[in-house]
This record gives structure tokens, sequence and C-alpha cells, in this order.
């Protein structure tokens, strides 16, 4: 009994919900996770290739389509200030297995794994069997997870590295060098994913010190120090190699809502049906902070929501614009940060009122967010430019060209076979149009969204005819000055 005793303190897991498990549940409970993971897989995969790629997802595509030298260039110039290891994991991987839709996020998949399996290890290290059950279920069914699980985007792999950097922390004091080395290298993963993915680092740094209480000789302080200005060296050193870059995003970027919408929009990607998950939130920070053991996990999950949250807002300070940086998708390490006292709640409560609270809570998230629309479209929007690709290549002619707007847009047709041709800027689009008209050369012309809406009223207003619609893309009819407006069937 004492063996048994001291064999559950060294492993880090309370157990406190255990006692309260009848006898034929804990063999559920020890085969759940592996059965939430694999049901997870299979969801995630499912109809994997259906919807068309979008434009992040092409962007991932075409910084893997040339040499490695072109990767070099591509990740520097940064869409949105990524980093550059996941261009690296992808470009060895498609290298192997292709660049359809299918092998472009398959990796995503498997992060999306790796991801649940570590939080249910940190359930589980936290508050028992049973927590972590609830940890990896609430990580599996979210829909933020799967979302990002199929996009061939680095984004998935961010959720994997903090989850592992969280794990690492938690387990310094009981297995120093494993832990230390799961902690480096999830530290070392994360900053290399994204510029404010060395805010996760910051936290754990922030969380040592405050642990310690400021004693810099304390275990967690020295092994989490060195750690964490590596990774700030490291995303120091990118940043001066993508300052360009860095410098354009913050004279201008696409995100324009005010504070309060996009703070509403963070909460409701993490917290769906607010009004139900907040005060579960509360409830499980609150059972948290209040037991001692755990108190330094409370401290740790605090740290790393406020770096996080701070780090976007000190960057949206040094904008120059009315633009800012509260997006979710860089607030991702926020994820595993808020399901985990949700789960340690449901853990406290009776198995059959916290398995019935899980059903309800996740039911309410699927019902805000369906998940089978993932299905039909891989972005928010609902486009679909494989379906606009295939009606330009059967109904275009050869001697005709295509202008998309955005213009870059076009890596996104690019991928399917559909070459584009540079149009004029959102201010020049009406100049556009009069070049159209005395070029003497056929233009399809492609409008993602509601990209360029004076120039579609005014190509509506002169006849210019409408030949498909794909979800929010619109594709008009070629137009000369010469032919006029002419049917594709023609």
């Amino acid at each position: 009994m004492a063996a048994d005793s001291n064999r559950t303190r060294a492993s880090g897991d309370a157990g406190a919900s255990l006692p309260r498990m009848p006898g034929r549940c804990r063999p559920l409970m020890r085969a759940l996770p592996a059965l939430v993971i694999v049901t997870f897989l299979g969801v995630a995969v499912y109809r994997l290739g259906a919807p068309s790629l979008w434009f992040d997802e092409a962007a991932s595509w075409l910084n893997t389509s040339g040499s490695w030298q072109f990767l070099a260039q591509r990740v520097v110039q940064g869409e949105d200030c990524g980093g550059f290891l996941y261009a690296v994991i992808l470009k060895i991987w498609t290298s192997g297995f292709g660049a359809s839709e299918q092998a472009l996020r398959f990796p995503s998949v498997m992060a999306g794994c790796g991801f649940i399996a570590f939080a249910t290890l940190l359930g589980r290290r936290i508050g028992g069997a049973a927590a972590g059950c609830y940890a990896g279920i609430l990580a599996a069914c979210h829909p933020t997870t799967l979302f990002f699980a199929r996009q061939s985007r680095a984004y998935a792999f961010v959720l994997l590295a903090t989850a592992g950097c969280m794990y690492g922390a938690m387990a310094l004091r009981h297995s120093r060098r494993a832990a230390g080395i799961l902690l480096m290298g999830s530290s070392l993963l994360v900053t290399s994913l994204h510029i404010f993915g060395v805010l996760v680092p910051v936290g754990l740094l922030a969380w040592s010190l405050i642990a310690s209480r400021g004693r810099c000789a304390s275990r967690e302080v020295r092994l989490v120090l060195p750690v964490s200005l590596s990774c700030m060296a490291i995303a120091a050193g990118w940043a001066m190699v993508m300052h360009e870059r860095i410098a354009s995003i913050l004279d201008d970027f696409w995100v324009r809502t005010t504070l309060v919408q996009a703070w509403s929009g963070v909460l409701r990607e993490f917290l769906p049906l607010p009004y139900v998950s907040i005060p579960a939130l509360v409830a499980g920070s609150i059972l948290l902070a209040r037991r001692k053991e755990h108190r330094s996990t409370f401290v740790l999950l605090t740290a790393i929501a406020a770096t996080v949250a701070g780090g976007a807002i000190l960057a949206s300070l040094l904008t120059h614009g009315s633009h800012h940086f509260i997006l979710p998708r860089y607030m991702l390490p926020l994820l595993p940060v808020l399901l985990l006292p949700i789960a340690i709640l449901l853990s406290r409560l009776p198995v059959a009122l916290g398995a019935s609270c899980a059903v309800l809570l996740l039911g309410a998230w699927c019902n805000e967010r369906p998940p089978q629309r993932l299905y039909r479209a891989s972005d928010p929007w609902g486009l679909d430019s494989r379906a606009a690709a295939m009606h330009l290549l059967k109904n275009r002619r050869l001697d005709e060209r295509v202008l998309v707007f955005p213009e870059y847009e076009g890596v996104t047709l690019a991928y399917y076979g559909v070459g584009s041709h540079k149009a004029a800027g959102r201010r020049r689009q009406l100049d556009t149009l009069d070049r159209l008209q005395t070029d003497g050369v056929g233009y399809w012309l492609v409008f993602y969204g509601n990209q360029g809406q004076e120039l579609q009223r005014q190509l509506l207003f002169n006849g210019h005819p409408l030949s498909a619609r794909f979800g929010a893309i619109r594709v008009f009819e070629p137009f000369t000055q010469r032919t006029g407006p002419h049917s594709a069937a023609q």
C-alpha cells in the first residue's frame, strides 16, 4: 500500500476522483484515451481531401513547391509572420507523399492527435484518471482542434507544442531529465512555428519565477531560464531576418475589427456558448487555486494566458494604423489553458453527473459550431477554389486571361492549374475595367468574397454577365471592346 501511494505521488496524479469511481468504470477509464484519439483520427481523416484548399493552405503548398532556396525566400517573406519549421516539415513530407489535399493536411491531423494525447496526460497529472479522460475528450471534441487539424498550416503543431511545454513544466519535479528534454524540445518547436510562439516560453519563465518566489537558484528557474532565453534569442534572430515583413504588417494588416469584437471573437472561438463555458472555467480555476497541491498548476496556466494575451496586445500597440493582432489563431496556446480547469471541474463531480454535464457541454459546442461544415469547406467563408478552377479550365480559351481579386488568391487557383495575371489594386479597380475594355484581350474576372464590390457593381451595370458562383467566389465571363460580353457556352 505504501509503495502504491508513493508511486501515485511520484507520477503527479492527484487521484482524487478515483475513489468515487465504480470498479467497473476503471478499465473504461484506462481504454478511453486511446479510443478518443482513434475516434478523432477517423473523424479528422474522413473526407480530408474533399474541401478545396484556401489561400493559407495554398501558401503552405507554394512554400514547398520549389527548391530549398525558394522555400527560404518564401518563409522570410512570411505569411502572417509564421515560422520556418513547419515549411521545412511540409517540404520533407511532400517530397515523399506528394502534394494532394490529403497529403498536405495529414501532418496536421497527426499533430492534432498528439495534442489530444498531451491534454489527456496533463489532466491526468493534475487531477487523476477521470480528469485526464475529460481533458482528452474536451480537446478532441473542441471545434478549434478539429478545424486546425484539417488545415495544412502550422496551428495544430502550435497546440501540440504548447501542451508539450505545459506537461514538461509540470513534470520537472518528478522526472527532471525526461521533463527537461520535453520542455526544451517543445519550447523550441513552438518558437520556430510562429513569431508569437515565443510567448509560451516567456510564460514558463514567469511561472518559474513566481512559483519559486523569485529564488533564481530553485530547480524550476535553473531548468526553465536557459530554455526560455534560448527561445527568446531564436525569436529575436528570426524577427531580424523578417524585419521587412514585420514592418509591413505593422503598417497595414487585414484585421480591423473593434477591440470589443476581437476579444468577443477570441472568447467564442475557445469557449463556444460563453454563458455556459465561462462559469465552468471560473469554477474549475477556483478549484485549482484553492488546493495547495494544485496552486503551482494554477500559476502556470495564469502565466501562459497572461503572456499570450499580453503579447498580442503589446504587438497591437506597436502598429501604425487601426489594425491589431487580437486573432484566435495567434492565441491558440490559450486553448489547453482554458480546457484544463473545465476538465478538473467535471472530474470532481460524481461520475454520472460529470459525464452528463460533459455530454451537454460538448453538444452545445457542436450545435454552436457544427463540425459537419468542415467537410464542405476548409475555410470559414465557404470558398470553393477547386470548382472555380475547374470551371475556368473547362470554359476558358487559350488566348484568354484570368484576373483575380484580391491578387494573392491567384496562388489558390495556381494550385489547381489556373494561372492568373496581376490586376490593379483596390483603389484602381475601375481603371482596370477601362483598361479591359480597350485591351482587346478576353479577361475572366474572379472575385473572392467581398473583394472588388465597386468593380462588380460596375460590371453588372454594364451588362457584364456573371458566369458562375462557387460559394463566396464569383466568376465573370470575358469582356473585350472588340467582342463584347460573350457566353462561355459559345
